[in-house]
């Protein structure tokens, strides 16, 4: 069914897809559609919208026909990003696309805890400029000058592109995902920030030479919602997000399990591992964690009091 939705002022179009929406769309704000409009159709601010909005200005036509077909999508349960073309992120705004997994303001707190790992690096006396010449043979031993990240389900390319924007650090990034639509958005929004960084479409860990240095921090947002939950989803998310970044076998744990056996060949005597996770997975991933030797760091929630972040440290066993 096509609505009807054409009118002629700004304020108009935004009032006529609040009514239509208001039945279908619960969690679909006036602000988000506002949004939308101010950024997407005018390219101008939220705020400046606002301010138009009461000055019987007329919407042109194109604008209130491309509008009315958004409002369509979102009715059919389109996600909001996926109509916009673009999601806020830590403080930056993102492209996004269809057929890619939509970062969600919960990763903040992924971000957050990656980039206090990384501070807890010490840096080198050759980064502080404290170094001796004959010390600065061996620093790289002890705390090289760029420490290497890598995600592991880069997805947009959003949490990859915060940590490089946040960290004072020296960091060289790599970045995979299965996803070859991924890989190419995420090439697209690292460039727009220029951020440097190796992207590889690879199942979870990219490829890694027998001499080259491993990683420092290996972090991942990974799908972990059960079969079972995947039926408790919105429609907007299950029937539009790719289900292989969302849903995983083994109660939502397989990733898990994969990286957590592969990782100590990846990972530096004392690197991170940090993972996102559902917030009744606490329990299954203590479990799962007696089964390999890592030093819990912590457990961290997210903003809204649920448990959501795993931080783990890996020490090679002595022999």
């Amino acid at each position: 069914m096509e609505l009807n939705i054409m009118a002629e002022t700004y304020l108009q179009l935004i009032k006529n897809a609040c009514l239509q929406l208001r039945t279908c769309r619960n969690d679909i704000t006036r602000r988000d559609l506002i949004i939308l409009l101010a950024r997407k159709y005018l390219q101008i601010s939220e705020s400046q919208l606002r301010l138009r909005l009461y000055d019987d200005e007329p919407a042109a036509a194109d604008i209130s026909r491309l509008f009315a077909a958004d409002i369509e999508k979102l009715a059919q349960d389109w996600p909001l990003a996926y109509v916009s073309g673009f999601v806020d992120f830590f403080n930056s705004t993102y492209k996004i696309v269809p057929g890619v997994l939509i970062p969600r303001p919960d990763s903040e707190v992924l971000v957050e805890e990656v980039l206090e790992s990384i501070n807890s690096f010490p840096k080198s006396q050759a980064q502080t400029g404290t170094a001796t010449f004959a010390q600065q043979e061996t620093v790289a031993e002890t705390a090289p000058e760029k420490l290497k990240i890598l995600e592991i389900g880069i997805g947009s390319g959003a949490l990859l592109a915060a940590i490089a924007g946040e960290s004072a650090r020296e960091l060289e990034l790599t970045g995979t995902d299965i996803n070859p639509a991924a890989i190419a958005l995420s090439r697209e929004n690292l460039a727009c920030r220029q951020v440097k960084a190796h992207l590889e479409e690879a199942d979870i860990f990219p490829s890694l030479t027998e001499n080259e240095r491993k990683y420092d921090i290996i972090y991942s947002n990974p799908p972990y919602i059960s079969a079972s939950e995947m039926q408790t989803l919105p429609a907007s998310v299950a029937a539009y997000e790719p289900q292989n970044a969302l849903q995983a076998a083994e109660n939502g744990l397989y990733f898990y399990r994969k990286i957590l056996q592969a990782a100590p060949a990846y990972l530096v005597n004392g690197g991170y591992i940090l993972f996102e996770h559902g917030y009744r997975q606490k329990k299954p991933l203590q479990e799962l964690l007696k089964k390999y030797s890592y030093d819990v760091v912590k457990w961290r929630q997210d903003y809204g009091g649920r448990d959501r972040v795993l931080v783990l440290r890996y020490f090679a066993s002595e022999l």
